[in-house]
């Protein structure tokens, strides 16, 4: 028998050499596609479109906002660029059978939760049913409310007293904030003789130079629902020592005879 056709001899593993040479290039074969599939898979990925939701169309747009389109037609601010309405860009039909789906005095009933956002009717401002006054009795009962409600409870209005409610030119009266439920470290003073504003002081001294009349207040932030509500007036009578009915004549009264 010739050399080449002896039978080639089985290795230790049992495979004839000829037999693995091929099965190894197979596998590389079969590697180097797998890896060019994953990478055209990664390619693909990076360069696909994306799709992103067409805005709303713009809400000056003539077909979209007119005086016969439903108010709660929802479009784009053209100035703010956010999602609108008709309503509140001031274009729709004015008997629009449809309501607003925003406006607090659509979205907000005695069984709506206090902290439901909504939109200020006139306006459009954002706020909640509970800041608006009309929510859920369960969270906030409007009708217990004097001023507001929000979710957390009731607003109440600033409270303060004063040191004299009479006193000469020159002399000075203290404010104390007397309230519980207000921030005396969010305030503004207002003394009513146009002097500026005192800012986030629980107590304060002023000096009132000239006779009259004078209503001062103070605008203060709610602990409880977090809202700037103004205080009742307090009216400061400033007289000239020794001279005339003390200050001035009070609106509505007669000069005497």
């Amino acid at each position: 028998m010739r050399e080449s056709q002896r039978e080639q001899t089985p290795g230790p593993d049992g495979r004839r050499p000829g037999f693995t040479g091929l099965r190894q290039a197979l596998n590389s074969g079969l590697a180097f596609f797998a890896l060019c599939a994953l990478l055209m898979g990664v390619v693909w990925a990076v360069n696909a479109p994306t799709v992103k939701a067409d805005p709303p169309p713009s809400c000056g747009d003539v077909a979209v906002c007119n005086e016969t389109a439903p108010c709660n037609t929802v479009c784009t601010d053209p100035e703010l660029q956010r999602p609108s309405t008709c309503l509140f860009y001031g274009v729709c039909a004015s008997s629009s059978p449809t309501p607003d789906p925003y406006r607090c005095s659509d979205v907000c009933t005695t069984s709506t939760s206090c902290d439901t956002t909504c939109n200020l009717p006139d306006t459009g401002i954002p706020t909640t049913c509970g800041a608006w006054g009309v929510c859920a009795a369960s969270s906030c009962n409007p009708s217990s409310c004097q001023t507001q409600c929000c979710a957390a409870g009731c607003a109440a209005k600033p409270t303060f007293s004063v040191s004299a409610t009479t006193i000469n030119t020159g002399e000075s009266v203290t404010f104390t904030m007397t309230s519980p439920q207000t921030d005396p470290n969010d305030c503004a003073w207002n003394f009513g003789d146009g002097t500026p504003e005192v800012w986030n002081q629980g107590q304060v001294t002023h000096t009132y130079s000239t006779a009259g009349f004078y209503q001062a207040r103070v605008v203060a932030g709610d602990l409880v629902c977090e809202m700037w509500l103004g205080s009742e007036l307090a009216t400061i009578n400033v007289v000239t020592p020794g001279g005339g009915p003390p200050g001035g004549c009070k609106p509505k009264c007669k000069d005497d005879e």
